[in-house]
């Protein structure tokens, strides 16, 4: 069922193509990729430079990656560290266009004292933890990608 859903979000981004296609790619085009993060706006200016369409092809191929990775595991509460829940993952620029995927401890609490893995004392007592990711900020930017690798090719 996960391979059918994950099939169904990267193909929504290609059917909306027509509905969003511009010609130009713009500093505020990929700043509206919420999964990037460059290092400055310097970054951000030098990786639309013509010389670096293959970086910036690649850095936009990791990102949808990133992207679906973080959608799979948007409500996973196990992982090699017992006690911490999937983080949310992000793709960090720097100044040399060298680029990386990064996490971040974004998480939100939701109560439900019956869950095996709910706190059990404390002020947050019948709290599970969980990523705070938002599929459809995740949808978006595969859009988003989808959309600026069909205008570079």
């Amino acid at each position: 069922m996960k391979g059918l859903r994950l099939l169904i979000i990267l193909f929504i981004p290609v059917i909306t193509y027509s509905q969003e296609s511009q010609d130009v790619i713009t500093i505020e085009t990929i700043k509206e990729i919420s999964i990037l993060e460059f290092s400055s706006v310097q970054t951000c200016e030098r990786i639309l430079e013509d010389n670096n369409k293959n970086k910036l092809r690649d850095i936009l191929y990791l990102a949808i990656l990133t992207s679906v990775s973080n959608i799979i595991n948007h409500a996973t509460i196990i992982t090699a560290d017992p006690f911490s829940p999937y983080k949310y993952k992000y793709v960090y620029i720097n100044n040399l266009l060298e680029y990386d995927i990064c996490e971040k401890d974004l998480f939100k609490y939701i109560h439900d004292p019956m869950h095996p893995y709910a706190v059990r004392e404390g002020k947050m007592k019948g709290y599970v933890k969980y990523p705070d990711i938002d599929v459809l900020t995740e949808e978006h930017n595969i859009n988003k990608i989808i959309n600026i690798l069909l205008i570079i090719k």
